[in-house]
């Protein structure tokens, strides 16, 4: 696990893509009050045709769930925002 994404640069091709679709998205410094790290095979190196790009997060107080609640909203879906990116840059 890794907390940043910049070793994705140096990657393979799809690494490098996905590392430009998450920053393009700007999704990993709207969620940074959550601790987002990117996880999946991708970031391994071990992702076949279908592989998406997974993001987990860490709350320590539930009284920040709203405000995660509102940043999707605000957002719209981050899994289809991402997954229209990883589309249209040929990652998945």
């Amino acid at each position: 696990m890794f907390l940043s994404i910049d070793y994705l640069k140096t990657g393979n091709e799809r690494q490098s893509r996905a590392h430009e679709a998450i920053l393009e998205s700007r999704i990993f410094s709207e969620l940074a009050s959550f601790t987002p790290v990117l996880c999946g095979t991708i970031p391994i190196e071990v992702d076949i045709e279908e592989s998406d790009l997974d993001i987990i997060m860490e709350v320590h107080d539930a009284t920040a769930l709203p405000a995660f609640a509102q940043i999707l909203q605000l957002k719209g879906d981050p899994h289809e925002e991402l997954l229209r990116l990883g589309e249209r840059m040929g990652i998945i």
